[in-house]
């Protein structure tokens, strides 16, 4: 699994691009695109902070890019984090919306002790916010 990322063109006056990769709440600057890519791999690993785990980014044009984890477990644990924090829930209201007996039955993937499977995580999705779906797409990378 793979997350997309975007590059926004410096504005007037600006020094820097401005980069984003929203579904994981990452947004940072750089000077042109390698060092954006630079700073998009530290920001992330700096947020999963486990020895080992690296980030691999992979250019998509100028404007877009992909960024993959040695393991998937963190970032989806970071999506699942973002996506609740966004949608204004405690953990406690999206166990209810699940009908778990315990708030450790959905925690765990937010703590990245576990990788929920696609129908699990579209449930997460579902019970954070029902408007929302998630949206499978393949992409041929650049090489």
């Amino acid at each position: 699994m793979l997350f997309e990322g975007k590059i926004h063109a410096k504005k007037k006056g600006e020094k820097f691009h401005s980069v984003e990769i929203s579904e994981l709440g990452v947004f940072t600057e750089g000077k042109n695109p390698k060092d954006c890519y630079k700073m998009v791999k530290e920001a992330l690993e700096l947020m999963v902070d486990e020895k080992g785990f690296s980030i691999e980014v992979i250019p998509l044009s100028e404007t877009k890019f992909m960024v993959k984890g040695s393991d998937l477990k963190p970032l989806v644990a970071i999506f699942l984090q973002e996506f609740r924090a966004k949608s204004g829930l405690t953990l406690r209201q999206v166990q209810k919306r699940l009908g778990l007996k315990s708030i450790n039955g959905y925690a765990q993937y937010e703590q990245a002790k576990a990788l929920p499977a696609m129908n699990r995580l579209n449930d997460f999705v579902k019970a954070m916010r029902p408007e929302f779906d998630l949206i499978i797409k393949t992409k041929k990378r650049l090489t």
